[in-house]
């Protein structure tokens, strides 16, 4: 018995001790990135991130380009050298000629975006942009400028009805993010999100544009979602989340219940619908429409993600 724990503690300071040691080496041995310059560490847990991503880090990613340059060494999480690039030549080079090397980190693709085409690589991606092919083609492209026409005829009729009495202040922004969410809508999802008139926008378009901002003030949270993102059933994820006491987490929480609850009213929508193709919302000739019979959309096992 005895023999045994020994044998067991020296099993786990052996452990220990190994893992200090690659800690340490990777501590000090010579990184890629080492020899290009860069703003120093504030923090060892959280390097530069702080001063990365927040509302008001303007500043500080214009004085690294004016004192560094383009191609910048900072420090991530747990204080690793991470590459800021900023160069026009060089993230054409990375996003655009080379596309297919450069990959954005899948984790954090799929906790924002799901398994969509957003966030997809490789062959899944190929596959749904493949079953999506026939939604941009000429035709089907045509068929959707009356409902371009029509919701530009509202937006029309919204503002007219505000300068009828005299000149007034109209914030367009405002309006045209109106606009834009129901031409997606209308085309996109066969989905009216908004009439277009003196009622409050849909709560879906203000989560929408709130949401980076929102996300920006959370950074080190951002960070760690990945990473925390399958940790037990959603139940409890969405419990344990729920009692963060930080009003910017919450005010994400609230966001991501909004889109997550409208998603699927609008596929319940989709499915359950009954009407023939003039008196569903956009004509039927929506993107969501021409796709959910073949994939599925709703369906848990269905082909359509």
């Amino acid at each position: 018995m005895v023999n045994a724990e020994l044998t067991f503690q020296n099993v786990l300071v052996s452990s220990a001790l190994i893992a200090l040691a690659w800690r340490l080496l990777k501590f000090f041995a010579k990184h890629p990135f080492d020899n290009l310059p860069g703003p120093s560490s504030p923090s060892i847990l959280f390097g530069n991130i702080k001063q990365f991503a927040n509302p008001q880090a303007w500043a500080f990613h214009q004085n690294i380009t004016e004192t560094y340059s383009h191609v910048v060494k900072y420090r991530g999480l747990g204080n690793q050298a991470q590459l800021w690039v900023s160069d026009p030549k060089a993230l054409h080079y990375i996003v655009v000629k080379e596309q297919d090397v450069y990959e954005v980190p899948v984790r954090i693709r799929t906790v924002l975006f799901g398994e969509g085409l957003l966030a997809t690589v490789g062959d899944q991606h190929r596959k749904q942009r493949k079953m999506l092919n026939p939604v941009f083609s000429p035709r089907h492209l045509q068929e959707m400028v009356p409902i371009f026409y029509h919701v530009s005829h509202k937006l029309h009729e919204a503002i007219l009805s505000r300068v009828t009495s005299g000149p007034q202040e109209i914030d367009m922004l405002h309006w045209f993010g109106r606009t834009a969410l129901e031409l997606v809508g209308q085309s996109g999802l066969g989905y009216s999100f908004d009439d277009l008139d003196d009622r409050p926008p849909h709560p879906y378009g203000l989560s929408i544009k709130k949401f980076i901002p929102a996300l920006f003030r959370v950074p080190i949270l951002t960070l760690l979602l990945p990473y925390v993102s399958e940790l037990g059933p959603p139940a409890f994820r969405r419990a344990f989340v729920k009692l963060i006491p930080f009003a910017d987490v919450q005010r994400v929480v609230e966001m991501v219940e909004m889109m997550d609850k409208t998603s699927h009213e609008i596929v319940r929508y989709k499915e359950s619908s009954n009407l023939v193709a003039d008196e569903q919302v956009g004509g039927g000739k929506d993107m969501c429409g021409l796709r959910l019979p073949a994939g599925n959309i709703g369906h848990p096992h269905g082909s359509y993600n």
